[in-house]
């Protein structure tokens, strides 16, 4: 059975920072899209991330209380902002995800009519499939490329 938990995270010492930097650590090496010089940036990036959750309403799943993945959301404007979906490698590909990112919507989109996601090139397929649209491409933070998708209801 999978359980969740909203967490609106205003202290960067809560114990659920380092659950989800593991998860998002654990993720990124699985991405295999990027070089290893691109992972290892984008790792160091996560690593020296001082704020890594500025005021983002945090989604976990959890599975036997402990953290297997999450989704960070944060709203601008009328927009809200997927930042972060990431799971662990050995829940990959098991729904997870798609059951993380429908809880998700179905929170936003009682406010908003649309939701944007900047994805790694790993993700795009996985939003596709969820009813996002491309956009356009991105470069990310650590310089490496990305896609903005969109979604209306």
């Amino acid at each position: 059975m999978i359980s969740y938990e909203w967490i609106k995270l205003f202290d960067e010492n809560t114990d659920n920072i380092c659950d989800i930097k593991n998860i998002k650590k654990d993720a990124i090496r699985s991405c295999t899209n990027y070089t290893k010089e691109e992972i290892k940036k984008w790792l160091d990036y996560v690593n020296n991330d001082k704020k890594p959750l500025q005021n983002e309403s945090i989604f976990i799943y959890t599975k036997n209380s402990k953290a297997r993945g999450f989704i960070s959301i944060d709203k601008n404007e009328n927009i809200w902002k997927v930042w972060n979906l990431f799971i662990l490698r050995a829940y990959q590909n098991r729904w997870y995800g798609s059951v993380l990112l429908k809880k998700a919507e179905s929170e936003l989109l009682k406010s908003v009519d649309t939701i944007q996601v900047r994805a790694t090139l790993n993700a795009q397929n996985f939003y596709l499939r969820n009813g996002y649209k491309y956009m356009k491409d991105q470069i990310s933070r650590v310089w490496f490329p990305i896609v903005l998708l969109e979604k209306k209801t």
